[in-house]
């Protein structure tokens, strides 16, 4: 067995169980938390990811850029501890940041000042201490103890979720805080292993390595990413505050219980296929030259961009059985409607997300602001039109055109940075022979309107083996190839 065959094996295992807990997650969350308070939930998340666009976001992906070059050069560990003053720092000013937000204009959720300063800190410090340890396990290849680690937050946070929201208050800051709690735990022990790995270069110099000219690299780097991440707040998470303005919180919360399902779907596969290829990637343009950035990314897209139009049309057009398996009754009639949506707009941000890479690679990220702001501009006049028609497919197709015009700008902006090829005849032989599976599934939607948990399990299981050994098919050439760091 190849390294690369064995290494996609040890997180398929762990992505598929991701996936098993994150469908065991929303099925007890639905039954646990009212409409209202799913609403609540989904508010409180999209304050914190405005701070978390404003502060971390760019800082933390430049950190990702670099860190195979600062293994090499014996500076990680240097780095890394400035990494986490600056996540506290961000934290501080965060939580202080939507407290002011709070008392001067408000924030569309009802929230106690303590409840904020525990979650903003827990979720701006301590999820991105969680990410940055773990993460960066699987960037070093240590496949195994990324994937037992990433498993175990999900499990530790659902069960401390679960035992916070029957002790205390079925509200969606327990639920919350009990995911801090598991991020934490998990954390602690990914910072022990992560430093096992990155051992300190003796005799360094470490008060030479924040110069002027590597601060300069960081500000190119990070401006106009910050902005871009700004913009995508705007773009794909601003419009549950005119949702809950113009219909009310429990229509946020059904909205969004399933058009997270279909989101997260996606994305847990991208995660898979991200974390596969990202160490390949990043080492292949660490200290590269303009040719070998062209030839990574065109390598990486070869791989991703089929693989994910196969597995977000599973998700999309397999949304009706997935409702009603992991959803509760109450949420079923309409949340399961709202899967499409969900995985439709996930995979058009997953090619945003291979093309950003593009930027990435050449360190040059200002091509991202344009179209972001063109996405952005295009969800919220949707929104403002279209979901007075029908709250729930209004919002659906305006987040969906929104996306679809921001990945088509940024494909031409890419394209204009670096002389990439898009992977299409790949991508279009991906297309017919996903066609008949999502024929199939589309055809049984409509003839079997409320299935028992027999037949949609049965459904999406044979459906998903069809896809899966066409993506065998497709991957073959890129499992055998071998890559050394």
């Amino acid at each position: 067995m190849t390294r690369n065959i064995k290494d996609l094996f040890i997180l398929t295992v762990g992505h598929v169980s991701q996936a098993v807990i994150l469908l065991a997650t929303t099925r007890i969350m639905t039954a646990l938390l009212s409409p209202q308070e799913m609403g609540r939930f989904s508010i409180i998340y999209t304050i914190i990811a405005l701070v978390l666009a404003l502060s971390v976001s760019s800082v933390s992906t430049y950190m990702q850029r670099r860190i195979i070059e600062w293994k090499r050069s014996g500076t990680i560990r240097f780095y890394i501890r400035r990494y986490l003053e600056f996540l506290f720092a961000m934290a501080v000013l965060s939580t202080g940041l939507i407290l002011l937000l709070k008392h001067l204009v408000g924030i569309s959720v009802d929230i106690s000042d303590l409840w904020i300063v525990c979650l903003v800190m827990g979720l701006v410090f301590v999820s991105n201490l969680n990410l940055c340890f773990i993460g960066n396990l699987n960037i070093f290849k240590k496949r195994l103890w990324f994937t037992l680690c990433s498993n175990l937050t999900l499990v530790a946070g659902l069960l401390a979720a679960v035992v916070l929201v029957l002790i205390f208050s079925r509200r969606a800051e327990h639920w919350i805080l009990g995911q801090i709690i598991g991020q934490l735990i998990l954390a602690v022990i990914g910072g022990i292993l992560f430093y096992k790995i990155v051992p300190p270069l003796p005799g360094l110099q470490s008060q030479t390595l924040l110069d002027s000219a590597f601060l300069a690299d960081i500000f190119r780097f990070v401006w106009p990413l910050s902005v871009s991440s700004i913009i995508i707040w705007v773009q794909s998470q601003s419009y549950r505050f005119i949702m809950e303005s113009l219909h009310g919180m429990a229509v946020v919360g059904f909205f969004t219980v399933g058009f997270n399902l279909g989101s997260r779907l996606v994305e847990k596969i991208y995660n898979l296929l991200i974390n596969f290829y990202d160490p390949i990637f990043f080492t292949d343009i660490a200290n590269s030259d303009r040719e070998q950035r062209v030839e990574a990314w065109n390598s990486f897209a070869n791989f991703f961009i089929p693989a994910m139009v196969m597995f977000s049309l599973y998700i999309c057009c397999g949304g009706h059985f997935l409702a009603r398996i992991f959803f509760a009754p109450a949420f079923r009639p309409v949340s399961g409607e709202v899967i499409f949506w969900g995985g439709a707009v996930m995979f058009l941000l997953t090619i945003v997300s291979a093309y950003k890479k593009v930027g990435i690679a050449d360190l040059k990220m200002t091509g991202l602001i344009a179209p972001y702001t063109l996405g952005a501009c295009v969800t919220l006049a949707g929104v403002l039109f279209l979901s007075k028609e029908n709250p729930y497919h209004g919002v659906g197709l305006a987040l969906f055109l929104g996306s679809l015009s921001m990945t088509a700008y940024l494909m031409l902006k890419m394209h204009w940075l670096l002389p990439v090829r898009f992977p299409l005849q790949r991508t279009a032989w991906a297309v017919l022979a996903a066609l008949p599976m999502a024929g199939v599934l589309m055809f049984l939607r409509q003839h079997i309107l409320m299935p028992s948990l027999g037949q949609a399990a049965g459904i999406l299981g044979l459906a998903g083996l069809y896809q899966l050994a066409i993506q065998a098919a497709l991957s073959k050439k890129w499992l055998v190839k071998s890559h050394a760091q």
